[in-house]
């Protein structure tokens, strides 16, 4: 009696653990399919933010995660009905930010990380100033886009949070950047008095009243201070105008023939436009693409690259630019 109850046990032990090894492969494999449908819309990770994937809820099997594609979004629901998979899936920017789902820099440099951890790599660094595009807060983090489109964490006390037309009031208002590698910003116009934050090269700050040697700025997040006036420039905008493109295009061409580029690289090619104040070139992010090829107008102070892009656009590649709220 007692062989047959340690029989029975030990069948009913087996026939379990061919069930769970059975459901964890089955999971394996619907994870692969995720993973290819993943690969079709995100293209650059660093671009998009995708945290999809199937996991076990109980008896039942669900698709759960968060992800900035709404093209993957729609497909993965496509997905989970046809398959009678429960959806729990979160379109990105969160909905329950509501409106409030940009954001100013608030502090000298900030860096992004790859997760929501100071132990994370470091993925970017934003500055004083720069508009952000809020995707998702966690505990204390957002995952947010910068201007020039990378994602990654940053801290929540680290930015100012607004809507859009906060953004417009500060884009339209802070017509003033630092033009040296530290600065500061004090509580009254003379160095003796209490420091109100630090600053680094190309902040951008709101200036409404300039002396002879200080100049009265206001932080994004309402401080205000007072900043050497050496320390400060201001923001030229850009000016278009077909003649200019004209002659940068012949110029890249004469260049291109000296190096032995075909006419055909140079008329498939456009220009993407660089404003630049003062040098240096500031890095290049990695989804951007640019030859060696690069020319400098000593007239209006720009880098013109010749990008691989089809049609002629602003580059956002560096923090010394005013960011427009296109961030999503």
């Amino acid at each position: 009696m007692k062989k047959i109850q340690k029989l029975s046990f030990l069948l009913i032990i087996l026939s379990f653990s061919n069930f769970c090894s059975s459901n964890d492969k089955k999971i394996m494999l619907l994870n692969e399919e995720i993973d290819q449908l993943s690969q079709r819309f995100i293209v650059d990770k660093s671009l998009s933010f995708n945290s999809t994937l199937i996991t076990k809820n109980g008896q039942d099997l669900e698709i759960r995660g968060k992800t900035t594609s709404k093209d993957l979004y729609n497909e993965l629901m496509i997905f989970s009905d046809s398959l009678n998979l429960k959806f729990n899936v979160l379109l990105l920017p969160d909905s329950s930010l509501k409106d409030s789902i940009y954001g100013i820099v608030n502090v000298s440099a900030l860096p992004m990380r790859e997760d929501p951890s100071h132990l994370s790599q470091m993925v970017d660094q934003l500055i004083m100033g720069n508009t952000v595009k809020i995707l998702h807060e966690k505990s204390n983090w957002y995952l947010i886009q910068n201007h020039y489109k990378y994602i990654g964490w940053i801290t929540i006390p680290s930015v100012y949070r607004c809507t859009s037309e906060g953004i417009d009031s500060w884009l339209t208002q802070s017509k003033y950047m630092v033009n040296k590698v530290h600065s500061m910003v004090y509580s009254d116009s003379n160095k003796y008095s209490h420091p109100v934050t630090d600053l680094v090269l190309n902040s951008r700050l709101k200036i409404d009243r300039i002396a002879s040697e200080w100049a009265k700025a206001h932080l994004p997040d309402g401080r205000i201070g007072y900043v050497k006036k050496s320390d400060l420039k201001n923001i030229q905008k850009p000016i278009y105008n077909t003649q200019l493109i004209q002659n940068i295009l012949k110029s890249a061409k004469t260049m291109a023939s000296k190096a032995r580029l075909s006419l055909w690289t140079i008329q498939r090619t456009t220009l993407g436009i660089l404003l630049a104040p003062t040098p240096p070139i500031h890095p290049i992010p990695k989804s951007r693409s640019c030859s060696p090829l690069a020319i400098k107008t000593p007239t209006t102070k720009a880098i013109y690259f010749i990008t691989s892009s089809s049609t002629i656009s602003e580059s956002r590649i560096s923090s010394s630019l005013p960011a427009g709220r296109d961030t999503g």
